[in-house]
């Protein structure tokens, strides 16, 4: 019994030797440890994910910073706009008044001077005419012989006499006709549609309410957009000034071949005209926009006040004595870019604002833009 007993002991401890030998077992009885890693989250895969927020949060501080930037650099520079433009204003009034009080003086002291060499010559001329005269009297009394010859020699005297006393009559005219040209483009500094205000207001137009507007559209204006709606506008203000003037030159009758009543009642028909089409802003230049059948669609309040100033102003320019017109033609001597830039950078330019002459002098410069660019 003892021999069986310890024969099965025996291979009872065998059997457990191999269970332990087996290394699937031992794996899948948890003898040794063992990680499953199939559901741990990848490091690399963390680290990607705050890379990606850090960079959305860098992005959106950038803009932030970026916009606000923008936004005070715009503050800046409408502030530098405004002082540069009441500094050129104040330099501008005052250098209008002085230039106004030099040609006054110079107008009065021309006129003085024209006056007493007028009253010398005059005076000269007569008592010199006298003179002779009395001489010629004196020689005709002492010598009867002599009558013939003496008054044909006072007579040559007297042709030289009076060629002179032709010449400075025309010198006279001449010198009269540059003071009342001087006195003719001078102006009332108290009077608010004066050309140089109407001219300030007309740059102001160029340079703060074209931008003002652009910027207030829900797409911005394109230069030629802005071309073809300045370009309608001006036209139709031609047109309604020239055929009110018309009507009422057809009400005076006035005939055709008298040139000089026909200008002389459009000076004064273009005067009378200037306050109304001042005062009565903007009922006056709505009918003028509608005439120009400009339509964009927006209802955009600043679009509409731009729109009534292009026409108060061009209109205002058009009853100054001479007129200011708008030229459309190209001419780089009357020229300046819109960004500014120097003439050799200029490519395939087209206005945007003609040239403004009064007569053959131009008063306002036109402004190109480089037909290349989109906006």
């Amino acid at each position: 019994m003892e021999t069986s007993d310890a024969s099965g002991y025996r291979r009872e401890w065998m059997e457990g030797q191999c269970e332990d030998s087996d290394p699937r077992k031992t794996t899948a009885e948890g003898s040794r440890p063992t990680s499953d890693t199939s559901q741990q989250p990848s490091v690399y895969g963390g680290q990607t994910s705050v890379l990606k927020e850090r960079s959305e949060m860098m992005k959106e501080m950038d803009e932030k910073i970026r916009k606000e930037m923008f936004e005070r650099m715009k503050e800046m520079d409408n502030k530098i706009r405004k002082e540069m433009f009441k500094r050129m204003k104040e330099m501008d009034n005052k250098i209008r008044k002085e230039m106004f009080e030099m040609t006054k003086e110079m107008d009065d002291k021309i006129r003085k001077e024209m006056f007493e060499m007028t009253k010398e010559m005059d005076d000269k001329i007569r008592k010199e005419m006298f003179e002779m005269m009395k001489e010629m009297d004196n020689e005709k009394i002492a010598f009867p012989g002599r009558a013939i010859q003496i008054p044909q020699q006072k007579k040559d005297e007297y042709e030289v006499l009076k060629e002179k006393n032709k010449n400075l009559e025309s010198r006279y005219q001449e010198l009269l006709a540059k003071t009342m040209s001087m006195h003719q483009h001078s102006e009332d500094i108290n009077d608010p549609l004066r050309l140089s205000a109407v001219l300030q207001k007309y740059e102001m137009l160029q340079l703060q309410q074209w931008e003002k507007v652009r910027s207030s559209m829900p797409c911005y204006w394109t230069y030629e957009q802005g071309r073809c709606i300045i370009k309608k506008l001006f036209d139709a203000c031609e047109k309604d000034i020239q055929q009110r003037t018309e009507d009422i030159l057809k009400a005076l009758a006035i005939p055709l071949w008298n040139k000089a009543v026909i200008e002389e009642t459009m000076r004064a028909i273009r005067k009378l005209f200037r306050q109304p089409y001042y005062q009565n802003y903007p009922k006056v230049h709505s009918e003028i926009v509608q005439e120009a059948a400009i339509l964009t669609g927006t209802g955009n309040e600043t679009e509409s006040q731009f729109l009534l100033q292009c026409c108060q102003i061009y209109c205002l320019l058009l009853l100054q004595d001479p007129p200011v017109k708008a030229e459309w033609k190209m001419n780089r001597r009357y020229l300046e870019h819109v960004d500014k830039k120097d003439p050799v950078y200029w490519k395939n330019p087209s206005l945007l604002w003609p040239i403004m002459k009064r007569g053959e002098d131009v008063v306002a410069k036109g402004v190109v833009w480089d037909q290349r660019r989109m906006t």
